[in-house]
């Protein structure tokens, strides 16, 4: 094994094996910047893979990290793009747009990012050695888009603003039930061949729709200066977690330096939903992740979410999954 491959595993042994070399990344304009780089040159420790689930719909899940520092450059089709970093960061540039994502390696905390790109542009990533990046991403390409009706006048007017922009960028704040979506994609595409590509399809389409929802009733909101911003996702991340789970309002516009009724105000404003409407919408996703991945009852999941009875957790739950809590947990 390489040397610089064999340090990184020691460092990080969740790292999965396996190594790429600078010939694996030619095809079409894909080039290093400033450097001939031979094709057996290892670049990369861990793995990269790439599925198109659908027409115009890709999936792009990584585990890896850089031995070398670099730059590549490649061109980036038009249309949207929706990251889910779970551990590491993330340096790109999309022609005069820099993203820099951070999740953190010690304690992760997952961070989302999308950008909508309207016309061909370059897309350049730098690398640098020892960087790690545990990461979903997805492309829905413009046609992709279009066919599924986004950008028609029924469209959420947030939604249609973003995705007719060009060099679009939004920082989102991954719910419970994305970072799930994400961490499954990555363990359906981690065998040595797609298992399921129906299931990380509608898995991708999910995720998709979770980020989307972030954009859904922003448009004019633009008011919100950008410290605000900030201040909202901390709130969003806090609310999702179990230590505000017994909050009162009060509570929680201490936490966040507001009064109650600012912090209301400036809430919806962001994220066109109140506070109550997002936290009983987190401990759902939250009921869902306990129910799919950690075989929780019915019961069980509706106690943790704050529900005294099951069949209104049961009701609450098929209204906005489609489906009930007892057919989620028979798919595990």
């Amino acid at each position: 094994m390489n040397s610089a491959l064999s340090t990184e595993h020691a460092r990080n042994p969740l790292l999965p094996s396996g190594m790429m070399r600078a010939g694996d990344f030619c095809g079409g304009d894909y080039h290093f910047v400033g450097v001939r780089m031979p094709p057996d040159e290892p670049v990369l420790a861990g793995r990269v893979f790439r599925l198109g689930a659908q027409e115009g719909l890709e999936v792009h899940c990584t585990q890896n990290c850089d031995l070398r520092d670099l730059r590549s450059r490649v061109s980036a089709a038009p249309g949207l793009r929706v990251t889910v970093l779970l551990a590491g960061n993330v340096d790109v540039s999309f022609g005069a747009r820099h993203v820099d994502l951070a999740a953190g390696r010690q304690q992760p905390c997952p961070r989302g990012m999308m950008v909508g790109t309207t016309h061909l542009e370059t897309f350049e990533r730098r690398w640098q050695r020892g960087k790690h990046e545990r990461k979903v991403s997805l492309f829905l390409s413009s046609d992709w888009l279009q066919r599924q009706g986004l950008g028609d006048a029924e469209t959420d007017p947030g939604v249609r603003d973003f995705l007719g922009r060009h060099l679009a960028v939004q920082p989102w704040q991954p719910s419970p039930r994305a970072v799930a979506l994400a961490e499954q994609l990555l363990q359906l595409t981690a065998g040595p061949a797609p298992v399921g590509r129906l299931l990380i399809s509608s898995r991708a389409i999910e995720l998709a729709h979770e980020a989307l929802s972030n954009l859904a009733g922003q448009g004019g909101h633009t008011s919100l200066p950008p410290r605000e911003h900030q201040r909202l996702a901390r709130l969003r991340e806090f609310l999702s977690s179990d230590e505000a789970l017994d909050l009162s309002l009060d509570d929680i516009a201490r936490w966040a330096g507001l009064s109650a009724s600012a912090l209301q105000r400036h809430f919806r404003a962001a994220y066109g939903t109140s506070i109550a409407e997002f936290r009983r919408d987190a401990r759902l996703h939250k009921a869902r992740i306990d129910l799919e991945q950690r075989g929780l009852s019915v019961a069980q999941a509706a106690y943790a979410a704050g529900y005294n009875s099951a069949a209104n957790f049961a009701t609450a739950f098929k209204r906005r999954f489609g489906l009930s809590p007892k057919l989620v947990r028979a798919r595990i």
